[in-house]
């Protein structure tokens, strides 16, 4: 069950980050209609979906039924950046070390009157790059590559392993999300692979 909601996380996160909300990944096949589910000969279907045909980048998109893919369109070996969709996976870290109890939301973390939750929600007051804060935390929501980077080191400190083993040990590898690296900069630099191939 939780392999099966990670690659279901995987698709949603990269169909977010590449079509943006309100598209639809599950569009009508451009060539030849949409999967059919009734095909068990273990073929997978490659494709262009209409929603993303001329997208002038790099995407994997997949279909998937409960036993296998049923289309793919993309290469689903390549290993893409997942930029700042790597948040999302930096917070689920976090939020796995305060389920622990080894962090608490409301902690002090970052800059002088942050917490861990400030960090999370983009209200520490940081900017999207550098060190000094922009505004009192609490005060407005600013976007935070700054603030993901130092909500790691603070989990870090706190669970007394790099950041990045913490993910590997406690959201990646639990998740079956064996082809997805997290050793790279907590707010945007994690890279994967398809959960498809």
């Amino acid at each position: 069950r939780e392999r099966r909601a990670a690659r279901c996380l995987l698709l949603v996160l990269r169909a977010s980050r590449v079509f943006g909300h309100g598209d639809t990944v599950w569009a009508r096949n451009v060539t030849s209609g949409p999967p059919d589910p009734s095909c068990h000969d273990g073929s997978v279907d490659t494709t262009t979906f209409r929603a993303t045909d001329g997208f002038p980048h790099t995407a994997l998109v997949g279909v998937t039924g409960p036993e296998r893919t049923l289309a793919v369109q993309g290469d689903p070996r390549a290993v893409l950046p997942l930029a700042s969709v790597t948040k999302p996976l930096t917070a689920w870290g976090a939020l796995v070390a305060v389920d622990r109890g080894l962090v608490d939301l409301d902690e002090p973390a970052g800059p002088a009157g942050a917490t861990v939750r400030n960090l999370l929600d983009h209200t520490s007051g940081l900017p999207m790059e550098g060190e000094g804060p922009l505004k009192a935390p609490g005060e407005r929501r600013i976007y935070s590559n700054a603030g993901f980077d130092a909500l790691a080191a603070h989990i870090a400190d706190a669970v007394g392993m790099e950041f990045a083993d913490w993910m590997l040990r406690e959201v990646t590898l639990p998740l079956g999300m064996d082809r997805t690296d997290v050793t790279g900069r907590p707010s945007a630099a994690a890279a994967s692979a398809s959960a498809l191939a």
